[in-house]
């Protein structure tokens, strides 16, 4: 047996970081995997993560699959970090987590499921310090929790291009937005303002480019 503890909500806080962070806080191991309840992985998920975390990573994650209500794969819906490089994603990579932030999470979140990744405990500690703005945020909080734990970190990003994560997508997602203007306008209000918090990062502040191309493509739905 696997020791636990089930920590349980009076409501729903309609903000997805905000359970995250209260689950960091009561973990004791090394290692956080944040792993989503209606999703999925292969067999082999954590032991290839728990590797590269052993090598010297500070976050490893692989890329993920969509599946429906019955955990059968959809075809046809693009892989997020997809649309911003088309080869990046294919293959297997390792980099400073600095330069990963610097050349590709400043553009978008690049790491589109937190379930597909391993974490420090350690590190996802620093995170509490913006816990007030990630509890504001109902759809896009992890992007701003996502670059403030990689530049607290001084470590590796290493990613694997086998899907051995697997991500539920039906209506009741909080990523699943379409059919709903009045989600999609918020969603972008939201991307909006964590791009304000993005660029105002001292580790940041000097970047030129800002991420237009990730606005335009959460727009092209309204």
């Amino acid at each position: 047996d696997f020791p636990y503890q089930l920590i349980e909500n009076e409501c729903n806080s309609g903000s997805p970081c905000s359970q995250w962070l209260k689950g960091i806080l009561q973990a004791r191991g090394r290692y956080l995997w944040i792993a989503e309840s209606d999703d999925s992985c292969s067999p082999d998920f954590l032991a290839n993560r728990l590797h590269c975390m052993q090598q010297g990573a500070s976050l490893s994650y692989c890329r993920s699959r969509p599946i429906d209500e019955l955990s059968q794969s959809i075809p046809g819906i693009t892989y997020w970090p997809d649309n911003f490089d088309a080869h990046q994603w294919k293959v297997g990579f390792t980099m400073p987590s600095d330069q990963f932030c610097k050349h590709y999470l400043i553009n978008a979140n690049m790491i589109p499921n937190a379930s597909a990744a391993i974490l420090e405990r350690n590190t996802a500690l620093n995170c509490l310090s913006i816990r007030n703005s990630l509890q504001t945020f109902r759809s896009v909080g992890d992007w701003l929790f996502w670059m403030h734990y990689l530049l607290s970190s001084n470590g590796l990003v290493s990613f694997s291009q086998a899907e051995d994560s697997w991500y539920r997508y039906h209506l009741s997602t909080t990523r699943t937005i379409s059919g709903s203007k009045q989600k999609e306008i918020c969603q972008v209000q939201e991307f909006d303002r964590v791009v304000s918090l993005i660029t105002k990062h001292p580790s940041l502040k000097q970047q030129t480019s800002w991420p237009q191309r990730a606005l335009n493509l959460s727009l092209i739905h309204i």
